[in-house]
């Protein structure tokens, strides 16, 4: 059931999100690289998808 009347989330939510993000990444990449000596696939593909989630929704928002 779709709404008509969506309201987007506040301006200050995005980079909160992108901040947290961030964070949770680096950890589990600061993680992987502690426990086998080399980052990892997974921690890196987030790392650069949520680059490009920012610069997609930072220009849609223009």
């Amino acid at each position: 059931m779709k709404t008509t009347n969506q309201e987007k989330a506040p301006a200050r939510t995005l980079p909160a999100l992108v901040v947290l993000g961030a964070g949770l990444v680096l950890l589990l990449l600061v993680l992987k690289v502690i426990g086998d000596g080399e980052p990892g696939a997974l921690p890196l593909f987030m790392i650069i998808a949520g680059a490009i989630w920012y610069f997609v929704a930072r220009n849609r928002n223009k």
